[in-house]
């Protein structure tokens, strides 16, 4: 208990919180507009930490200036670890804003990627990073949809493969960082560009799960000028993987991505997510020749073509068609954020949302598991109350 330090602070989990101290008072530095109760804040709840008693959130009250720990990483040595596309896209801002004394990137589980797609970013040489530099940690944890894939990834946890290896070198002055989309990727001038590339409207679903997405979905799949995705690997993590391939050349950027994939799936089930490779591909190629260095938004549409390609639509200009992405059970305090990654003047975009009470959506996921098989048996008394 109390073991683990960040920046000299001890930090505890929940439970520990809980035995050590009483009359607890959570403060939440992350969250905002609790009135719609996000997950975790209706957990707290049942625990007995009312909201806005005892559980607060505080960018309801004030704005935080986007200050990434500036003051505390101001002239120390920082080591930056994780996932290396992501690392890249946060070194700019470390090296040119933070005033920090050196930046560089830390392969410590000698992943073959740094040595190839690194570039301007410098790594840190054998013994040279200090029990006393402030480590970073980039790592991304993978959504999944299918089934099949979700059970053998049901232990998985990326992070932890760095915080175990990091307490093995004996370093303890370490952070796991919440990724957050890049300050640049949000203001940037441009992000489309290539008319062909740029969508009449971008409709943003906003709902929790088990909120009628599935009937959402197939309504609007219906109209012939939208595109959308099914949920799958792609569609629950599209945002990461633009945010990461982003300013890498075009050339390289099926070669990273499908990189990418068979990390996150395994090689034997990336057929499961990707029903047609070849035609994804194709389409993908067509699209890339369009610019030399993709922003995160192009990339954001060209993955929508290559994915509806698969299944037979080849569209060669978007200019005339509406794309609809929902990531299923995304907490909408997060929507915000998407929708400034994604907005530009020359597109329209709305916000489709739709809302249960909690206990609806308790039933609407119960039916959905006993049409998936998941349930042994139902014929408790419970079950046949809720299920009939």
């Amino acid at each position: 208990m109390g073991e683990k330090y960040v920046l000299g602070k001890p930090l505890y989990n929940l439970n520990e919180l809980r035995k050590k101290f009483n009359n607890l008072i959570f403060v939440d530095c992350y969250s905002e507009h609790s009135a719609w109760g996000p997950g975790e804040i209706n957990d707290y709840d049942y625990m007995g930490y009312e909201r806005n008693e005892k559980y607060f959130c505080l960018k309801d009250y004030v704005k935080f200036l986007d200050s990434n720990l500036k003051c505390l990483l101001q002239g120390k040595n920082i080591i930056l670890t994780g996932d290396v596309f992501l690392c890249k896209k946060y070194y700019m801002f470390y090296k040119i804003q933070s005033e920090c004394k050196n930046v560089v990137y830390y392969s410590i589980l000698n992943d073959k990627k740094a040595e190839e797609y690194h570039e301007w970013m410098p790594l840190a040489e054998e013994g040279t990073v200090k029990k006393d530099d402030i480590i970073l940690i980039y790592a991304q944890e993978y959504c999944y949809s299918q089934k099949i894939i979700q059970k053998i990834n049901k232990n998985r946890s990326v992070s932890k493969l760095y915080v175990d290896r990091l307490k093995q070198e004996g370093f303890c002055n370490y952070l796991l960082v919440k990724n957050n989309i890049p300050h640049n990727q949000i203001t940037c001038n441009v992000k489309y560009m290539e008319d062909r590339l740029t969508p009449c409207l971008i409709i943003m679903g906003a709902m929790m799960t088990d909120c009628g997405n599935s009937l959402i979905r197939v309504m609007l799949n219906k109209h012939h000028k939208i595109i959308s995705m099914n949920y799958g690997l792609l569609n629950e993590n599209l945002l990461w993987f633009c945010v990461k391939l982003a300013g890498e050349k075009s050339d390289n950027i099926l070669k990273i991505f499908w990189k990418l994939v068979r990390e996150a799936v395994g090689e034997n089930l990336v057929d499961i997510e990707f029903c047609n490779v070849g035609l994804f591909n194709k389409k993908m190629m067509e699209m890339l020749r369009l610019v030399d260095r993709p922003t995160s938004q192009q990339l954001f549409v060209m993955f929508h073509l290559a994915y509806i390609a698969m299944y037979g639509k080849d569209i060669s200009n978007v200019s005339d068609y509406i794309i609809y992405w929902e990531i299923h059970g995304t907490l909408r305090t997060m929507q915000p954020e998407y929708v400034s990654w994604l907005y530009a003047e020359e597109i329209k975009g709305l916000v489709l949302t739709n809302s249960r009470n909690c206990l609806v959506r308790a039933g609407g996921l119960l039916k959905h598991m006993k049409r998936c098989g998941e349930f042994k048996r139902t014929d408790t008394a419970l079950l046949r109350v809720i299920l009939e």
